[in-house]
C-alpha cells in the first residue's frame, strides 16, 4: 500500500485530491483539513462539486486524480478502472486507454457480457425492413439489381443494403 500523497487538484487551487481519490479543502473552516463527500452518480462513479471562480463544477473523482497526478487527458481517451470498481479511484488502479480499449477490458478482464439483440429481425422495434423484404434484396442483389436502387426502393440506406448482402445483418434469413 502506497503512503497517501496530497497535491493541489489541477483545475482547482482551492482543494487537494490524494493518491488514493479522496478530496479535501485545501484552507479548511477549522484547524483539520476537511474531507469532501463525493456522491456515486447514476453510472456508480464518484463526483465532487467544486468551486472556482464562482461557479460549481461537478467532477469526477478519477479523472480528478489523473489530471492531478499525471496531467491532461488526452483528446478522445478515457480513464480505466484495472479492477472494474468504479468507486476505487486510487492512482494505481486508474490508466488512459482509447474507448475501444475501455470497452474490450470490460468483456476481457472483468468478464462482462456484450449486449446480444433479444428481438432480431422484424421483432426489433426500430426495424424497416421485415424478413420478406430481406429475401427480397438478398435475391434481387444476385440478379445484379444495384444497391443504390434497392436502398431507394425499400427506403433504407445504401449501408443497409450493403450490410444485408454481406451478411452483417439479418443473418437469420436465408
Amino acid at each position: 500500500m502506497m503512503d497517501r500523497v496530497w497535491i493541489e487538484a489541477a483545475n482547482f487551487e482551492k482543494y487537494e485530491v490524494s493518491n488514493d481519490g479522496l478530496m479535501r479543502n485545501k484552507r479548511p473552516r477549522s484547524d483539520r483539513p476537511e474531507l469532501l463527500k463525493g456522491s456515486p452518480d447514476k453510472d456508480g462513479y464518484i463526483r465532487y462539486a467544486l468551486r472556482a471562480d464562482g461557479k460549481t463544477w461537478n467532477r469526477i473523482s478519477h479523472r480528478i486524480v489523473w489530471e492531478s497526478f499525471v496531467g491532461p487527458i488526452p483528446l478522445g481517451m478515457q480513464i480505466n478502472h484495472k479492477n472494474g470498481v468504479k468507486n476505487d479511484n486510487r492512482l494505481e488502479n486508474l490508466e488512459v486507454m482509447t474507448p475501444s480499449q475501455n470497452v474490450l477490458h470490460s468483456f476481457r478482464v472483468l468478464g462482462k457480457k456484450p449486449c446480444i439483440n433479444p428481438s432480431p429481425g422484424s421483432r426489433n422495434g426500430r426495424a424497416k425492413l421485415n424478413e420478406a423484404s430481406v429475401r427480397d434484396i438478398k435475391k434481387a442483389i444476385s440478379d445484379g439489381e444495384t444497391v443504390s436502387s434497392l436502398s431507394l426502393k425499400y427506403d433504407v440506406s445504401p449501408a443497409t443494403v450493403y450490410f444485408i448482402k454481406d451478411g452483417v445483418t439479418w443473418k437469420h434469413v436465408t
